[in-house]
């Protein structure tokens, strides 16, 4: 399994006889909810559709009639679909202590207000706990920039484009993802302009990379002075690998 990428133990284990170890599925990123739900469901049904069950409703609905008596298939698809329902369902509160230790072993230093945001922001996006905290960019400056977006979205009038939009930026009062939104908006329609023409440039400056959850979410996360200040120093930077790319 382990070859296969995917755990077979539910806890990380060691091998007595080679010292070898295997991470278990906690040690993937995996609830334990999630874990159980999928075991359910691998060798039992209960006659209906329903999928996610809590542990009080599986053990009410629960009968040996039921269980298949054919051998059951495991899915590594199926066991992350499970997972990713469970980490979508729980609250903030609960997944930022769920994280922290996680953010510590990265080096993340952030506020627990700040990783909440940050997590919520992932938690549509994530699969494991893990990815919860695996766009490094929320936390920390792009040290690199995406070598296909900038060749293909950054535009010979891109960089004056940003930094008009970044002026707009700095008059905002509340920077709020609303207000961050609207100016944007406002923006393209007094340039007459699509999206095309600011938002991958926009996100490729504050994150580095190509995709990601909603550009002005990000930018209300960072806040303004953050937002201006890797503006700044994105648009530099491109242009500089802009430039040495067309050398």
């Amino acid at each position: 399994g382990v070859k296969m990428g995917f755990p077979v133990f539910p806890l990380e284990w060691k091998d007595p006889a080679t010292g070898d170890i295997s991470q278990g599925y906690k040690e993937e990123g995996y609830l334990s909810e999630a874990f159980i739900n999928m075991l359910l469901l691998l060798g039992w049904n209960e006659g209906t559709d329903q999928e996610i069950y809590s542990l009080d409703e599986a053990v009410n609905a629960f009968s040996l009639d039921r269980v298949i008596k054919s051998g059951a298939r495991f899915s590594p698809d199926k066991a992350k679909w499970y997972n990713e329902q469970y980490l979508r369902n729980k609250d903030l509160e609960e997944l930022v202590s769920l994280v922290k230790p996680i953010a510590k072993e990265k080096g993340i230093e952030v506020d627990d207000s700040y990783l909440s945001q940050a997590i919520n922001l992932m938690k549509e996006r994530s699969t494991l706990i893990q990815d919860l905290v695996g766009a490094d960019y929320l936390f920390s400056s792009p040290k690199d920039y995406d070598a296909k977006t900038v060749r293909k979205k950054w535009k010979d009038d891109t960089a004056g484009l940003m930094n008009e939009l970044k002026d707009k930026f700095a008059s905002i009062t509340d920077f709020s993802e609303d207000n961050v939104n609207q100016t944007m908006m406002d923006f393209m329609a007094e340039k007459e302009i699509g999206f095309g023409k600011v938002g991958p440039g926009l996100r490729l400056v504050l994150t580095g990379v190509g995709g990601g959850p909603s550009i002005p979410a990000i930018a209300a996360l960072f806040g303004k002075e953050e937002t201006l200040r890797r503006m700044e120093e994105g648009i530099s930077n491109v242009v500089k690998l802009k430039a040495d790319g067309n050398n």
